[in-house]
């Protein structure tokens, strides 16, 4: 008999289970985002090129026109960025490869490392450089032989300073450059279309200097190529540290999601200068009117659910149907088999 009677509870909690799963949850409840995630990975160039530019073809609008420029003086898969006399005469573009990054994640900053060649590579005076990382803004293809047509345009209202750092135990001279105004940028909608590396916008007239580095297929030299380390995140992991534009309201596409600007800071806590309001001086007493003050109609509060109530009241009758389908099997399973009723 025991075992009859924990058949049948078994077989009515079954029965229970599929109907409790047609019910939808309360309403509120979250779900969490399983694939949230964040962490730091080294990455390598994907693509990159150098282009023999002066000055007065990156300023002008039209740039240079091609030439059949000789030889490159540099050995083979080099890179390189250069001014004599002030003047710009190279500059060297880079794409990173973030495909190894995690789905729906992206890059929220990090450090682009650029170890200096030596004089063998072309390099001059690299401690006195001063370099600028800028946005890049239109697509490149490699081109580690150097080109001599106009280079692709460049924001540098996006920028970074290239900072010397020179060498110390294993690690070499090299160039680093802060990657998160990049990673902003983009997160922001700007397409990664890479980083350019060029003279700095203050560079003096007198200054000559050159930087050569190796390219991201160059094989047989010591000198390593550039990688970096980034810092990524998703959208719901990047909530507790993102910097988002709060000086206008996010636009929603028509899909309903929005663009959130990272680029301007959160804006310090600005101190209440809402001026008080006064209270209302007292007003004299009205005299009684001709006509009686029709008494206040009393409202009787009404019971209401709301909030974290279930979508359906029909949940309420499961308690009856769990009932009746348990009584139903416990008798069905514990009758007496001789009995005929």
């Amino acid at each position: 008999m025991a075992r009859r009677t924990a058949l049948g509870l078994v077989a009515a909690l079954g029965l229970a289970a599929p109907i409790l799963l047609l019910f939808p949850s309360p309403a509120g409840a979250v779900v969490p985002d399983e694939g949230a995630s964040s962490g730091t990975a080294t990455v390598r160039v994907a693509t990159d090129a150098w282009y023999a530019a002066a000055a007065a073809c990156t300023s002008s609008p039209t740039g240079c026109l091609p030439a059949a420029a000789p030889a490159s003086p540099y050995p083979a898969k080099t890179l390189h960025v250069g001014v004599v006399a002030g003047q710009e005469e190279a500059r060297t573009y880079l794409s990173l490869d973030l495909a190894a990054l995690p789905g729906g994640t992206a890059l929220t900053g990090g450090t682009l490392r650029i170890p200096v060649g030596g004089p063998d590579d072309g390099s001059r005076s690299p401690d006195t450089a001063s370099l600028q990382a800028c946005l890049v803004t239109a697509a490149f293809h490699d081109a580690a032989e150097g080109a001599t047509d106009a280079p692709p345009a460049v924001d540098c209202r996006t920028t970074a300073p290239a900072k010397y750092v020179a060498a110390a135990g294993n690690d070499p001279e090299m160039f680093t450059v802060d990657l998160t105004a990049f990673g902003s940028a983009w997160t922001a909608g700007s397409l990664n279309q890479g980083i350019a590396l060029l003279p700095a916008a203050d560079t003096a007239p007198p200054s000559s200097w050159h930087v050569a580095m190796s390219a991201h297929d160059r094989t047989g030299s010591t000198v390593a190529a550039p990688t970096a380390t980034v810092q990524y995140a998703s959208a719901a992991a990047g909530d507790a540290f993102d910097t988002a534009d709060v000086s206008a309201p996010a636009a929603a596409d028509s899909a309903g999601s929005s663009s959130v600007s990272f680029a301007a800071p959160p804006l310090a806590p600005q101190a209440d200068t809402t001026p008080a309001l006064q209270a209302p001086a007292v007003q004299p007493e009205v005299a009684a009117q001709a006509s009686p003050v029709p008494p206040v109609q009393q409202v009787t509060p009404q019971a209401f659910v709301g909030g974290g109530g279930f979508a359906y009241p029909g949940v309420f009758l499961l308690p009856l149907l769990l009932a009746g389908a348990g009584g139903w099997l416990a008798r069905a399973l514990t009758r007496d088999l001789n009995d005929s009723r």
